[in-house]
């Protein structure tokens, strides 16, 4: 999994995707730049 974080108004909020859906950066995986699905 990859996860991402926000922090807006002092609430935290969580996302992941699968390795699947990461971009390759370099030697690493990234969280995907364009949303898929719903975040909701």
């Amino acid at each position: 999994m990859v996860g991402i974080f926000f922090v807006v108004n002092n609430k935290l909020f969580l996302h992941n995707c699968s390795l699947d859906k990461a971009e390759k950066y370099g030697d690493f995986l990234n969280y995907p730049r364009k949303p898929y699905g719903n975040m909701g």
